[in-house]
């Protein structure tokens, strides 16, 4: 879910101080940004992989065990996508609210705290989620370095907490369920990531 709200930051708004935004336009700034999506994501996790590696885990190992489920994330991309209906505009002139790609990191990490919490698993999950949020930080920070966080425009798109729920339903519509995910905790501690070794066997997806 959280890696979803994170290509959500990549197409939601920009780097402008501004209240008010022009919506972005969907042939020349939203569909060439949705198309590069994952692509960017992956890019930013490769020049942040320090904060995985800092955990013992070998990043070529660790990235074979998300990247063998992108075709399940895309479709997860598209479902948001249909959900969230027509985002950007045809033609220049429809100003929209400006969206902070923070405030939606910050809502992702609410979630994943309170499924955390709801099952025992927020003690356990302390440094993980602390070196998280530095990755996040980092990949965010990669992100407003690409070119479409550098695009003057926002998303007419829902309030954060409807983009995390939205997000999470979706994920788990594509797939992303309670087996799967026990499924791919099981192959980032044979990637090194032992701190999970604890978590795996009580993740629920809910």
């Amino acid at each position: 879910m959280l890696l979803v709200a994170g290509l959500v930051v990549l197409l939601a708004g920009s780097a402008s101080a501004e209240s008010q935004q022009r919506q972005c336009l969907c042939k020349d700034d939203f569909e060439p940004c949705l198309a590069s999506a994952i692509q960017d994501v992956s890019d930013c996790g490769d020049k942040c992989k320090s904060h995985v590696t800092k955990l013992g885990a070998s990043y070529p190992a660790f990235r074979k065990c998300l990247d063998v489920h992108i075709p399940r994330l895309e479709t997860t991309i598209d479902c948001v996508h249909k959900k969230f209906g027509k985002v950007c505009a045809d033609k220049p002139g429809p100003m929209v609210t400006r969206r902070y790609p923070e405030t939606i990191q910050l809502a992702a990490f609410r979630e994943i705290t309170s499924m955390l919490n709801n099952h025992g698993l927020l003690s356990q999950a302390t440094q993980l989620m602390a070196v998280g949020r530095k990755a996040a930080g980092c990949m965010t920070k990669c992100a407003h370095a690409g070119r479409c966080l550098k695009i003057p425009c926002s998303l007419d798109i829902p309030s954060d907490n409807e983009i995390v729920a939205t997000s999470k339903k979706c994920a788990i519509d594509s797939g992303f369920n309670t087996e799967l995910a026990k499924e791919i905790c099981a192959c980032l501690i044979g990637a090194g990531l032992k701190q999970l070794e604890p978590m795996c066997p009580k993740i629920i997806i809910d």
